[in-house]
């Protein structure tokens, strides 16, 4: 991860959401969603406030603006630098959604410029509160410092495994698997990636 920078609203009033689409062919259960958070953007000390938490589904081909339930509301002040996990209540999916949470003029949204930013998309509140339609170009390089926690038993899907960054086994169709090829006395990280029937990979952190 290389979060650099964040992005902010303009006005002071606006409400932005960042979203990252999850692209699915079957069902799924998100368990947890990861924010990250940063205290600091340009040198300026972010104001912690009541974060939205939201998932969308599709309405057609295209992702719709209407949640698909209530909205979490958690406050960043809890939040330490990097990667934060929230529990949510076992939000139940069917195929493709986004997951978004919302920033303003005080408080970014943190933005990977490392990252490709295919599955990520803006909106924002209107003067309704309504969600705007949502926009695949977010405007800047990178990907929201968002990701959803999900169970890896959907059918058809297979796993890659990582060893210090480096794929070392790609394509298993079962969640085990062996790692005979190394040196005693030497601490290696592994990461799992899973990849389901559209191409889409979840890595998962470091275990």
């Amino acid at each position: 991860d290389t979060f650099t920078q964040g992005i902010r609203m303009v006005d002071d009033d606006a409400v932005g959401l960042a979203g990252t689409s999850f692209e699915l062919a079957s069902t799924s259960t998100v368990h947890s969603v990861d924010i990250y958070h940063l205290s600091f953007d340009d040198d300026e000390e972010m104001i912690d406030f009541d974060m939205e938490i939201c998932a969308y589904g599709t309405f057609g081909s295209l992702y719709d603006t209407e949640e698909l339930y209530d909205c979490l509301v958690v406050n960043t002040a809890g939040f330490e630098d990097g990667w934060n996990t929230v529990d949510v209540p076992e939000w139940g999916m069917d195929g493709s959604y986004i997951i978004a949470h919302t920033f303003n003029s005080t408080y970014a949204a943190a933005l990977d410029e490392s990252a490709n930013g295919d599955h990520s998309y803006f909106s924002y509140r209107q003067n309704n509160g309504d969600t705007s339609g949502w926009q695949s170009d977010i405007g800047f390089p990178g990907a929201w410092g968002t990701r959803a926690n999900i169970p890896f038993d959907s059918p058809n899907v297979s796993y890659n495994v990582y060893r210090d960054g480096n794929l070392i086994q790609e394509g298993l169709t079962e969640s085990n698997f062996s790692d005979t090829n190394f040196e005693y006395n030497t601490e290696y990280y592994y990461d799992l990636g899973v990849v389901f029937p559209n191409g889409l990979e979840i890595i998962t952190p470091d275990s």
